[in-house]
Formats: structure tokens, C-alpha cells, sequence
């Protein structure tokens, strides 16, 4: 954990510029969309050979493939998977890329078709999920700091899954109904505020004594990692609020996450956790609850506050009819 002991509000003496070549493309520039590159490799994968990381819809798509293709280029802006964000997918050429991950150094991608090598070809994102994954992203960053600040819960882990993002907090009980909307309108003041989201990035081996300072940052609240670990250590700092070590896509300004609203809370695995949508994402799923709520408030001639209790009641008779129903034992 980070704290005031030991930092001292100064000007790195040697950050690392972000086009450094330990930096993909999608950590130099979160809203590349697009690149050229020349084709390095092209390898079919083995019949029962699957990716080790890719899970959920991802793997289906995978699997559902007849031939699998692995493909490297001599650069990229997809994002492999790591670091709790899922991996990009989109176009090589007008081949589909569905999973992207780094394999010795170079990002490996899957591809439903071979490319020939050496030849040029441009590398497109699908920029709805790379947009989701940086609104959310940045969104869960937000919230570990505001709910460290607010209820001392430190974050354990984070999950980004195709529908909602999980944050999972060091915390004994859920939160109060209370404290889960101060929660939120903390989170809302900060997005509202459009404070500045930055990258920094200093050598791992802490030659200069950048990395010991940056993890003692008084809003450091993850561990940077052991020097020594990585040759370069990338920060992400959100203006006032949050400064911790990350490698992934983010928004420029708190502002561009619009909202964010916390859907569910449950216990898992000795923490609390949290389910949030924000941005985007969240505006989608209103349209579809607001669709879902008029069609019931039609069929069930009520107002949508009275719809829970309506439910309930008819549930109730139907179940009292049907129990009436059986034979007799």
C-alpha cells in the first residue's frame, strides 16, 4: 500500500517517454483505431489448440472455427489480454481477428484465415468493445479509489466481462443501502469534475530512484511491482484522485465515462463484490430496461413502481392454483 512517507511532488528526473518500445501501440495511443503493418508470421494452430486465456463468447467464436490461424505483425493496435482487461479483437486485412495475446514478447493474433507473409495490411479495431473496455476500465479505477477513501476497502481483484464490470473489495459485509449511494454520487462528482486521466512511466530497475517515489504517492493504493520485474513500469494517474501501476487502455478525462451505476452487490469468495456498468454500455442497457419496463407497464395496466408487488401477487394465485391442481398423493 502507498502513502505521503517517502514522496515528494516533483518532476520525474527520467520518465520514460510513452513511445517507448517496451509499449504497444494501444498504450501509446488508447484511441488508435487503426495501423498498417506487415505480416511477420503465420502459423495454423493444431486442431484441438486453443488459446489458454480466452474464456466466455470469445472462446465459443474460437472453437466455432473450422481452422485457426496464429498471426504477427510487425506492429499492432489491438491490446492483448492481461492485466484483468480482455483482449481486443477486429480485422487483419479482411480477415477476422478474434483474440489477441502476448507470447514471448510479441502479440500473437487469432485469426479465422492465414495472411500471407510479407504482406502490408491494416489492422482495425472493433472500436465499440475497445471503447466499453476503456470506459470501464478508467470506471473501475474510479471506484477502488472511492470506496477505498470512503469504507478502507482495498481492491482484490477486477473482472471485465462482455455485460458488466466486477471490482472485488476487501470488505467483511456488504455495503448499506446508505453508503452504496454515497458510493455512487462520490464517483459521479469525480466523473463530473472531467479530471485529467495521464500515463507515466519510469525504468523498473529504479536506477534513478522514480519507482520507489511514484509507489509512495499519497494516492497509491495498489502495490507497484518488485524492482527489478519489469524493464519499464507504466503509472496511470487520475488528477487528484487515483495513482497506481496499470498496462491498460484508458479514457483521457474522468469525463468521458458520462455516469457510472453500480447494478449488483454480492459476496464472492470472502470479499464484496461490486457490479457496475458506466458510460456507453450503461445508456445501452437503460434503453433496453426502459423498453422492457413499458411493455410491462402495457400488459400489466400498472405504473412501474407497482409492478414488483402486481408480480408477486399473480405469481402468488397461479402458485396457489397449481398446488390445487396435483392429485393427491
Amino acid at each position: 500500500m502507498g502513502g505521503q512517507d517517502g514522496y515528494k511532488d516533483e518532476k520525474p528526473a527520467a520518465a520514460v517517454q510513452e513511445g517507448h518500445e517496451a509499449f504497444s501501440l494501444a498504450q501509446q495511443n488508447s484511441y488508435l483505431q487503426k495501423n498498417m503493418a506487415k505480416v511477420l508470421s503465420c502459423e495454423a494452430a493444431a486442431a484441438s489448440e486453443l488459446p489458454a486465456a480466452a474464456v466466455g463468447e470469445t472462446l465459443e467464436r474460437l472453437r466455432a472455427l473450422e481452422k485457426r490461424w496464429k498471426i504477427s505483425l510487425s506492429e499492432t493496435c489491438f491490446y492483448p489480454i492481461g492485466g484483468g482487461q480482455p483482449s481486443d479483437c477486429g480485422w487483419l486485412g479482411n480477415v477476422s481477428c478474434i483474440f489477441a495475446e502476448e507470447c514471448g514478447g510479441k502479440i500473437v493474433h487469432w485469426c479465422s484465415e492465414a495472411l500471407d507473409v510479407g504482406a502490408e495490411v491494416e489492422v482495425k479495431l472493433d472500436w465499440d468493445r475497445r471503447w466499453y473496455h476503456m470506459q470501464c476500465h478508467t470506471g473501475q479505477h474510479v471506484l477502488s479509489a472511492v470506496a477505498f477513501d470512503l469504507w478502507n476497502a482495498p481492491t482484490n481483484s477486477w473482472d471485465l466481462a462482455a455485460d458488466m464490470c466486477h471490482v472485488d473489495l476487501g470488505m467483511a459485509q456488504p455495503p448499506k443501502a446508505e453508503a452504496l449511494s454515497e458510493l455512487e454520487a462520490r464517483i459521479n462528482d469525480c466523473l463530473r469534475e472531467s479530471r485529467h486521466v495521464r500515463t507515466l512511466a519510469v525504468k523498473g530497475d529504479n536506477a534513478d530512484g522514480e519507482l520507489s517515489r511514484l509507489a509512495a504517492h499519497p494516492q497509491a493504493r495498489g502495490s507497484a511491482p518488485a524492482i527489478g520485474a519489469f524493464p519499464i513500469v507504466r503509472f496511470v494517474e487520475i488528477d487528484g484522485l487515483d495513482f497506481n501501476p496499470c498496462g491498460g487502455t484508458h479514457v483521457r478525462s474522468s469525463a468521458e465515462l458520462q455516469t457510472l451505476k453500480v447494478l449488483a452487490v454480492s459476496k464472492d469468495r470472502g470479499n464484496v463484490r461490486l457490479s457496475f456498468l458506466c458510460g456507453s454500455k450503461l445508456f445501452s442497457r437503460m434503453t433496453e430496461m426502459l423498453s422492457v419496463e413499458a411493455s410491462l407497464v402495457k400488459q400489466l395496466s400498472c405504473r412501474p413502481n407497482e409492478m414488483p408487488g402486481l408480480v408477486e401477487k399473480r405469481l402468488k394465485v397461479e402458485g396457489q392454483g397449481q398446488a390445487e391442481e396435483k392429485p393427491g398423493v
